[in-house]
């Protein structure tokens, strides 16, 4: 878990552009929210561009999205657009074996203090 936190936390852009395959212009695009920038089934069901205004601040306060390159955000988060395939291994670190090792220590420190919204 450090040595994946490390990596992000030293901020080199070199290695962190050959690792999650970044392209040099990134820093540059727009930001959406989390919500909105990811694909997948789950993602695509859920429509969130077409729910109404309480699901989505229901869903903007309530749910947490893992990702590889940001670790766990906000629904509402805004992010960068970027392509990273769920899985990749990042360098040596082999993110599921990350995720099933750490995700509860994860989400503990995330939600620490979180009260829900309704």
């Amino acid at each position: 878990m450090h040595l994946y936190t490390n990596i992000i936390q030293k901020g080199d852009i070199e290695v962190l552009f050959k690792m999650f395959d970044l392209k040099k212009d990134i820093i540059y695009k727009e930001t959406i929210k989390a919500i909105q920038r990811y694909t997948g089934v789950a993602f695509d069901y859920l429509d969130y561009d077409n729910l109404d205004i309480n699901s989505k601040k229901y869903i903007n306060n309530n749910i947490i999205i893992f990702s590889n390159l940001f670790g766990a955000i906000r629904a509402d988060d805004l992010i960068l657009d970027y392509r990273f395939k769920q899985g990749k291994n990042i360098g040596d670190i082999k993110v599921d074996k990350f995720y099933k090792e750490c995700a509860s220590n994860l989400l503990n420190d995330y939600l620490e203090g979180y009260q829900p919204k309704l």
